[in-house]
């Protein structure tokens, strides 16, 4: 049986509980919890409450750094924006203007490579 399926099984334990305590009393109530706690059901679910947390923890460590890297990438965007003008014309002037822009991208991608390694391992 999948985690997912345990988990619906549990939850009609529960819903089932919910019912009785209204319509037969603590007497049958209480049975049926300690019959839950007899075969594990409580067990199971506080694992599986744990196993979920750390997933959590993993998922946001990673968001994280996602979302740090994706800072990273819009300064560099930002950067490559004020800096690289967008159409370049072919005349010898020009042409020089292009050869600095090229070095201007190869340091810009120096510096993303750069602020990633450093920024990504905070």
């Amino acid at each position: 049986m999948s985690e997912k399926e345990k988990l619906e099984e549990f939850k009609k334990y529960i819903d089932r509980l919910e019912d009785l305590k209204d319509v037969q009393g603590q007497g049958r109530y209480m049975d049926i919890l300690r019959s839950l706690h007899d075969v594990g059901w409580f067990n199971w679910i506080y694992r599986y409450a744990k196993e979920q947390e750390k997933q959590v923890g993993e998922l946001e460590g990673k968001l994280g750094r996602a979302l740090k890297q994706n800072e990273i990438y819009l300064d560099v965007f930002e950067q490559i924006k004020e800096n690289i003008p967008m159409e370049f014309n072919h005349d010898r002037e020009e042409g020089n203007e292009a050869r600095r822009n090229v070095v201007r991208l190869i340091n810009i991608d120096i510096a993303v490579d750069e602020a990633l390694e450093s920024g990504l391992d905070e």
